[in-house]
């Protein structure tokens, strides 16, 4: 199975996050493995060690680190 067959996509009615292959140019799955957890961590990483924020259509995306140091949350 090649990369530009693999879809990511949340389910509208469960939230949860799949990735899988489609055959049918990315419309449905042939195959897909639940991976929230996953996805929710390396985005979480990535935004700690990138320091980067983001806008998507849900919103703004900022990371607050636990450990301190800028943007942490000292409360």
């Amino acid at each position: 199975m090649s990369l530009n067959k693999l879809i990511i996509s949340t389910s509208p009615i469960t939230g949860a996050i799949y990735a899988g292959y489609s055959n049918d140019g990315g419309k449905t799955f042939s195959t897909k493995i639940e991976v929230t957890k996953q996805v929710v961590d390396a985005v979480s990483m990535h935004m700690d060690l990138t320091e980067k924020q983001y806008e998507c259509a849900a919103g703004e995306l900022i990371f607050k680190s636990k450990l301190g140091g800028e943007g942490a949350d000292t409360e």
